[in-house]
């Protein structure tokens, strides 16, 4: 019997020692490895250690038969501490989870005055923009001052007479544009920014939406300077006027004259979109 209760007490301490590897398993989930296969195998082991006993084997069966037993309750057990092992194991990660969670939620909420700067270029780049534009016009308003204190629109410099009706063409003064653009050309009709002044013209009245007389203007320039660096953009307008007279037939054909007349330019695409626009509003006619 010492030896069957030495036996018992070989299983036991197996079973101890591998509950005792579990405080090394933190942070994994647990799974139960001990079987009673497990068990049988131990017992099988011991048994061959018993061979020259002198024990009968009703009484060895007997005592294996209650040591089993006994084991199968110890194994329950041990399932059942395993079970809360782990559920505690779980509750711990999960309260770890929370506070990385929270702290994630810190660092949102730390960076939240930061999001304007972050994620919204496009208010920023409109602001900016519209913080040019006034940076332009004050300068406008202030280059004009000077130009036209004491103003001899016959005696000043071509240049200036000039960058004075362009500013109140930024300015959209449009109608001092017109008056002091046409008095430059009264002035310096052979003059290289003539072109341009009778561009600006049509531009004027095209702003004003005075499209019929933007026409004319525009024309003038078409005709009158044919291979001037406001020759392609005065034909894009041209066209544009007719859009906005709604002559679709005639402003397809003018945008289209550009791409052929002026393949190079630097408007054609904005050219070919207005052309698709067109052709877009006319199919949905």
């Amino acid at each position: 019997m010492l030896i069957l209760g030495g036996m018992k007490f070989n299983i036991i301490k197996r079973l101890f020692f591998i509950i005792a590897l579990f405080p090394f398993l933190g942070g994994c989930t647990v799974t139960p490895y001990t079987t009673t296969d497990d068990i049988s195998r131990i017992e099988e082991r011991d048994i061959a250690d018993m061979g020259n006993n002198n024990i009968t084997s009703d009484e060895m069966r007997d005592e294996i038969n209650n040591n089993r037993i006994e084991m199968l309750e110890e194994i329950e057990g041990i399932r059942s501490s395993i079970k809360r092992m782990e559920k505690r194991i779980e509750e711990i990660e999960g309260r770890k989870g929370g506070e990385v969670e929270e702290r994630k939620v810190d660092k949102v909420g730390a960076l939240q005055p930061e999001v304007p700067t972050l994620f919204m270029p496009n208010m920023m780049d409109k602001n900016e923009k519209n913080e040019k534009e006034a940076k332009k016009v004050k300068k406008a308003k202030k280059a004009n001052k000077v130009l036209t204190t004491n103003l001899d629109s016959s005696k000043m410099d071509p240049n200036k007479l000039y960058q004075l009706a362009y500013n109140d063409f930024k300015l959209k003064e449009y109608d001092n544009a017109i008056k002091r653009f046409r008095e430059f050309l009264g002035y310096y009709k052979e003059s290289d920014l003539a072109d341009n002044a009778l561009y600006w013209i049509g531009e004027s009245y095209y702003a004003k939406g005075d499209y019929k007389v933007a026409l004319s203007e525009f024309k003038k320039v078409i005709d009158e300077y044919p291979n001037g660096n406001k020759s392609p953009d005065a034909l894009f307008k041209y066209g544009m006027s007719f859009y906005e007279l709604n002559d679709q037939d005639s402003a397809l054909r003018e945008l289209r004259r550009v791409i052929k007349l002026y393949p190079d330019s630097e408007i054609i695409g904005m050219v070919r979109k207005k052309i698709e626009m067109i052709e877009g509003n006319k199919n949905k006619d």
